[in-house]
Formats: C-alpha cells, structure tokens, sequence
C-alpha cells in the first residue's frame, strides 16, 4: 500500500499483557493491524480498535491534521500512538552488538560526553572509550561516549579518574533501551505510562 506522511513516525508495540516490546515505523505498525495481529489504542479513553474500526473512528476527525495521519489512495487515518499485539509476545533481547559510531553519537544526541559541546560539524564528531581499551577497557556501549576531537586529544588513554573529569549523560546498552533507535524528537509523552524508566534514564 502506498502511503505518504508529513514526518516519520513511530508507535509504542505492546504485547497482550501490556508489556512494551519495541517502537516501529508507521510501516511495520500498519501491517500487525491490517493482518489482524494488533489494536490501535485511543490514549485518552484506553480503548482498542481494529483496523477497519480504527479507520472508520478516526478519519474525519483528523482531516485537517496532516502529520499526525497517513494518506493512500483509499484511506486516511490517524496514526496510533500505541498499538496492542493480541498474543503475549516475549521482548527480544540481544546479548551483545557491535559498536556502531553512529549510533553512539545519536544515543548521545550529537554531545560530547565530556564538555557538552554540540557536535554539529562532521569532522568534530568521534567516540571515546571511558575506561581506556589500553588499559583494559571494554569495546562496550557502556564504556563509549560520544566526543568532540578537543576533549578526545585532551583525554588520549587517561581515565576519568586521573583527570578529575565526569560524564555529563548516561551510557545506555542499545540492547536494554526499546527507544535506542528512535530519534528523541519523535517520542511521544503517551508512551511514558509504559516506558517511563527508559525515558527518564535517556533525559537525565
């Protein structure tokens, strides 16, 4: 089905029991809805809907809000901020992942970790490892932080402790956080009441 939408957005993934699996891409989230796998919840009032009910429910009321609804040639609808699985699913866990440069920095909103400095230019951007891989350190995202290259040459293989330095943001495991791989711009505050520990362990 073809589909345009104003910005990217993604839906919180419940299992039956409530329990938050993932956020997927509006993509992946029409196809449990429209294989009958999963309801699209009305935050305010709790409710679940099928696809169809959902499209007939939440069409017209959103006509004039353009972003927060996908368009094909046959309907247009309001996309769900949460959708509920009908079947307990288990949340899937990896055991471990390669460090990705790129995604550190995006965990890391483009900020060193040291200084706190916005790392709008590409040639300043880079990681650190916080415990040196010199000294024993792990090739862990536990023990990365994104940097600028001032604070990398500055630091070299010392560790925190030996410069009197602290880090400013925690240094969250892609595999435990369920919002790793969402932009923070695109987190909607109706999925606190489920993931309100990994939020608040990103904001602080």
């Amino acid at each position: 089905m073809k589909h345009t939408t104003s910005r990217k957005k993604y839906s919180l993934i419940l299992a039956s029991n409530y329990l938050p699996l993932s956020c997927k891409p509006i993509k992946k989230t029409l196809r449990y809805l429209i294989n009958g796998q999963g309801r699209a919840m009305d935050t305010e009032t709790g409710m679940l809907y099928t696809f169809e009910d959902w499209i007939e429910s939440f069409t017209t009321s959103i006509a004039m809000d353009y972003q927060e609804s996908i368009r094909s040639e046959k309907i247009w609808m309001m996309i769900p901020d949460i959708v509920v699985l009908d079947k307990p699913y288990k949340r899937h866990r990896s055991n471990s992942l390669k460090v990705v440069p790129k995604k550190v920095l995006e965990r890391d909103s483009y900020t060193c970790g040291y200084c706190g400095k916005h790392l709008a230019k590409t040639w300043d951007r880079t990681m650190d490892h916080v415990f040196p891989l010199s000294k024993g350190g792990p090739d862990t995202y536990d023990n990365v932080t994104a940097c600028c290259k001032k604070c990398n040459n500055q630091k070299a293989n010392k560790t925190l402790k030996e410069l009197g330095w602290t880090l400013r943001h925690k240094l969250i495991k892609p595999e435990d956080s369920i919002l790793y791989h969402v932009p923070r711009t695109k987190w909607l505050d109706s999925w606190r009441d489920y993931l309100k520990k990994e939020m608040s362990d990103f904001e602080n």
